[in-house]
C-alpha cells in the first residue's frame, strides 16, 4: 500500500465491488471539484521540478481508471489506494492553507464517506473523526 489508507483486508474485485468502485470513482470524476485531479499534473510544464521528490507515486483519476478498464486491480484495497493516494500526494506538495490541499481534503472526505457506504466492512477512518470509547466502571 502507497496511501495513508493503510487497509489490511483483501477483498477480490469481483464484477460486484468493480461495479461498486466505479460508481465511486464516476462520483468524483463528476464533482465540480475535481478538475485539478482529472489528469496527470504537468509538473513539467507548471515548473514543478521538485514534483517527484515531494510525489514518489503519482497518481490521478484518469490514470485511475485507465488501470480499472485494463484489469490491473486484482484487489479492492488497491483501487482504493490508488484514490487515497491522489489526496494524499496533493497534500503532501501543497501548503496546508492553500486551496488546493482543502479541495483535496474536501474530496477525501466524500471519498472516505462512499467508501464506507459501499464497502462497510472496511471500516474506512473519516478524516477529522474523533475516536470515541466507552469505558467500563472500576471497582
Amino acid at each position: 500500500m502507497k496511501s495513508s489508507l493503510k487497509l489490511t483486508s483483501s477483498t477480490k474485485l469481483d464484477k460486484e465491488e468493480h461495479k461498486k468502485l466505479k460508481i465511486i470513482i464516476n462520483c468524483l470524476n463528476e464533482s465540480n471539484d475535481s478538475f485539478d485531479f482529472r489528469e496527470p499534473v504537468d509538473w513539467k510544464g507548471m515548473g514543478l521540478t521538485d514534483y517527484l521528490e515531494v510525489v514518489k507515486y503519482p497518481m490521478d483519476l484518469s490514470t485511475l481508471q485507465r488501470k480499472m478498464k485494463g484489469e490491473h486491480y486484482t484487489k479492492v484495497e488497491d483501487v482504493l489506494d490508488d484514490v487515497q493516494l491522489i489526496w494524499d500526494n496533493c497534500k503532501a506538495y501543497n501548503p496546508d492553507n492553500s486551496w488546493i490541499h482543502s479541495v483535496a481534503e474536501k474530496l477525501e472526505r466524500s471519498f472516505k464517506k462512499m467508501v464506507r457506504n459501499y464497502f462497510p466492512d472496511l471500516n474506512i477512518a473519516l478524516p477529522n473523526s474523533t475516536v470515541s470509547c466507552i469505558l467500563e466502571p472500576t471497582e
